[in-house]
């Protein structure tokens, strides 16, 4: 009995010890296998991080030639970013396993270490994954800023074209401006046009110098779709530049033609005040003329008729400057400035009248000067000559009483004429008296007055 129970026991003991070599040897298989998965997702996990890392880099060699390419690279950048956040879960499982293999291991410090190193490179790398994610992100953010910019820029100069500059200028077209204000109105307007204009253009030129050597971050990819390239953004710049182009051209043509228009005006505006104020001195001189009497000297006469001869002959000429006053004016709105010359006109015909008309008058006065001197100087003769007849014949002794009286009646018959002159002279110088200064009329009754006194006493 014995060595049966000695032999039971060996062999429970043998059952016992094969139960618990199998219990180990699944252990071990466990905790092999469960290492092996552990190590699988570890190396996953840094193989996917390299492999992101590798597709990170790419971006540094994205085309952003144009917006839309550029919001095309931020779209795949937002989904790989949505991927690098997304693996969190899978770090996390990673350290779950290898949790899971340190509480397993306790006993083994070396792989605890080991582990906890894999770890936290696995840490570092998966934050430095994300920290080039966040750098490339505001790097394209960057990008499409200067994009959006030069967008920005193009939208502000179309819509200054649309509402300003375009506007101004069709209300241009055709219009006359009616005075140098208007004139000068017009050219700072343009100026301002211009001056803004221009700034629109450097500010898209400026805008456009940041976006045209973008081309990628790094530089552009060889190969690209052609749809993919194709830039609305640049095409619209070449428009919005070429009517900047060709509003600022029209832009400088109105300003030459308001430097132009104010040139003309200028001279229009200095040929008609020096043809005003010539009329008005004029006018004036005229006035001067007619309120001064007329001259009984016959000299000063002549004289004030040539004065006013040559005054009439002077505002005569002036027509010449009216017509080339009105051709202007024809020239630089027609009809409208009508109202511009017919004053003058009217004005210079109204002095051609009143200096003919005053000639006129004095040329007549100076006829009758003329025959008022004439007849004085007849009879101042012809009363002196028989005055000296008479003082003869009464000193003369060897004259016959009868012959004396013949002589006497003869010189009677005479002096009668005389008289008959003298009527005439009195007529005369009532004419000429009404005309002239109370100097001379005083100066031309004492002479009619002195020869009435001979005419007097030789009768």
């Amino acid at each position: 009995p014995e060595p049966r129970h000695a032999l039971a026991d060996i062999q429970s003991r043998h059952a016992k010890i094969i139960i618990r070599l199998k219990e180990i040897i699944e252990e071990l298989e466990k905790a092999h296998a469960d290492h092996l998965s552990y190590r699988q997702s570890l190396q996953e996990a840094e193989k996917w991080i390299m492999q992101m890392s590798f597709k990170l880099m790419t971006f540094n060699a994205l085309n952003v030639s144009s917006q839309e390419l550029t919001m095309q690279q931020i779209e795949k950048h937002k989904g790989l970013v949505g991927e690098i956040d997304n693996f969190q879960n899978r770090i996390d499982e990673v350290k779950d396993k290898a949790d899971h293999l340190l509480k397993l291991s306790d006993d083994q410090g070396d792989l605890g270490v080991q582990i906890e190193k894999q770890l936290s490179s696995l840490d570092d790398s998966y934050l430095s994954l994300q920290a080039t994610a966040m750098q490339i992100k505001e790097r394209l953010q960057e990008v499409l800023a200067k994009w959006q910019d030069y967008e920005k820029q193009l939208v502000k100069c179309d819509k200054y074209l649309k509402n300003d500059v375009h506007p101004w200028l069709s209300q241009q077209q055709g219009q006359t401006p009616s005075n140098v204000a208007a004139i000068q109105s017009s050219h700072t307007k343009a100026k301002d046009l211009l001056e803004r204009l221009q700034k629109f253009k450097q500010d898209i030129l400026t805008a456009g110098s940041r976006c045209e050597n973008l081309g990628s971050l790094e530089g552009r990819l060889a190969k690209e779709d052609p749809a993919e390239t194709q830039d609305t953004l640049a095409v619209r710049a070449t428009q919005t530049l070429g009517a900047v182009d060709q509003a600022i051209r029209a832009l400088e043509r109105e300003i030459a033609r308001c430097q132009e228009s104010a040139t003309v005006w200028e001279s229009v505006n200095s040929l008609r005040n020096d043809l005003a104020e010539y009329l008005d001195k004029a006018q004036a001189q005229l006035k001067v003329m007619q309120e001064t009497p007329a001259k009984l000297h016959i000299d000063a006469a002549q004289i004030e008729v040539a004065k006013i001869q040559g005054l009439r002959d002077e505002i005569q000429l002036k027509q010449a400057s009216i017509d080339k006053l009105r051709s202007r004016y024809e020239q630089l709105g027609g009809e409208q400035f009508k109202d511009q010359v017919t004053p003058l006109q009217d004005l210079q015909q109204s002095l051609i009248e009143q200096a003919n008309k005053l000639l006129q008058d004095r040329e007549q006065a100076l006829d009758t000067c003329r025959q008022y001197h004439h007849q004085q100087a007849e009879m101042d003769t012809e009363i002196d000559a028989l005055a000296k007849d008479l003082e003869q014949l009464k000193q003369n002794p060897n004259i016959s009483a009868r012959e004396k009286t013949e002589r006497l009646k003869r010189l009677r018959e005479s002096l009668q004429k005389e008289g008959e002159g003298l009527h005439k002279l009195r007529l005369i110088g009532d004419e000429v008296a009404s005309e002239v200064s109370p100097h001379d009329r005083q100066l031309l009754l004492d002479n009619i007055n002195d020869l009435e006194r001979k005419y007097n006493d030789l009768q």
